[in-house]
């Protein structure tokens, strides 16, 4: 029997959006009806997708549990995104929040084919309980035409293309070149770098992490002008310390370790300016918008002047550890102390707005 204090979910998820894509029908979609109708659908527009099985396996799941249980079982699809990776796993983050809300579900038997188990797992369980999970595989013929013809139907899929042809054609391309200019080793050396930054994109979804940048760029640049060139100015001054702590070393006759600590020196405080102004930004942009100083402002002020403050008094230490400077060794542990204490006071600070629900969604 299943157990009556929690309904329980049994959940397809349709991680690339096939569903939507496919049939127009947006997730999440709840109910045995429902789930019938985008399943016949998704069917009938393509009868070999993966998905129409994993759906009709979550039906027919649903409906053996119904027997025993009238009131606590319900089936749901959710549907990611095209774009697979950090896009489609918060779209189905928001619809799984979004059904758990509307039947007060505690529990959950995942239907999958298995391929995407280790991504969508982590989502559905941080939310609910896993009473169990389905794999759902489909039958194959295995004679030589039936693998021919999955070789093929692989093929045609652009996502397939993407992370299988791009890389084989880019290997080839660039051998082809190094072989025709006998330049081999030079080609090896080029081909590693290249793979080495495709596998670090693919792994870490660098591709929608940029672009999600550039997007976020865009709308501060049309709907948040100020913070646009606020945060233009402190990338400006951070470079211009860089700048100067380059001037310090080229131009230091003393040891290479103490050069770096010129470097530092020089560049330092052009680094805490640009990085408050940086911080700065976003709370101008409230302060001018709704005529009040944001709990924000406080915190990170005191934080950054604790930073401020202790690195500056590490770096008085080393340099009079290391007999290049002049500073009063118990001036500089009264500044580290201090730097420590205001780091402790702006983190308490910090919990004590967030627990208060003041500063949530300030910074």
């Amino acid at each position: 029997m299943v157990c009556k204090m929690g309904k329980v979910l049994v959940i397809c998820v349709d991680r690339d959006d096939d569903v939507g894509r496919k049939t127009g029908i947006k997730g999440p979609i709840i109910g045995k009806d429902n789930n019938v109708r985008a399943a016949v659908a998704l069917a009938i527009a393509d009868p070999e997708d993966a998905d129409v099985n994993t759906m009709f396996s979550a039906i027919s799941i649903y409906d053996e549990l119904k027997k025993d249980d009238k009131e606590s079982i319900e089936v749901v699809t959710l549907s990611g995104d095209p774009k697979v990776g950090v896009r489609s796993d918060k779209e189905i983050v928001r619809q799984i929040e979004e059904v758990i809300s509307k039947t007060s579900a505690t529990s959950a038997i995942l239907v999958s084919d298995g391929e995407e188990d280790e991504f969508i797992y982590p989502i559905i369980s941080s939310r609910l309980n896993i009473d169990s999970v389905k794999r759902v595989y489909i039958r194959q013929n295995a004679s030589v035409e039936g693998t021919y013809y999955l070789i093929t139907k692989a093929l045609k899929d652009p996502k397939l293309r993407q992370k299988i042809i791009v890389p084989i054609a880019f290997i080839l391309v660039i051998l082809g070149m190094a072989m025709w200019f006998n330049v081999l080793h030079v080609g090896v050396v080029v081909l590693s770098i290249i793979l080495g930054i495709y596998m670090l994109v693919w792994a870490y979804s660098l591709d929608d992490r940029v672009i999600n940048a550039i997007k976020d760029i865009k709308e501060n640049a049309t709907e948040r002008t100020l913070s646009f060139t606020l945060s233009i100015v402190a990338l400006t001054i951070f470079i211009v310390g860089c700048i100067y702590g380059y001037k310090g070393y080229e131009s230091s006759t003393i040891s290479i370790s103490s050069r770096y600590l010129v470097f530092f020196s020089n560049g330092f405080w052009w680094w805490i300016i640009s990085i408050w102004l940086y911080e700065m930004a976003g709370t101008v942009e409230i302060i001018l918008e709704e005529w009040r100083v944001p709990r924000a402002f406080w915190v990170i002020n005191i934080t950054l002047m604790a930073i401020a403050i202790t690195f500056w008094s590490l770096y008085s230490l080393i340099s009079a550890t290391l007999g290049y400077g002049s500073e009063v060794l118990p001036l500089i542990y009264i500044s580290l102390i201090l730097g420590v204490s205001m780091s402790v006071f702006a983190a308490m600070l910090r919990i004590y707005f967030k627990q208060k629900g003041q500063i949530e969604n300030e910074i």
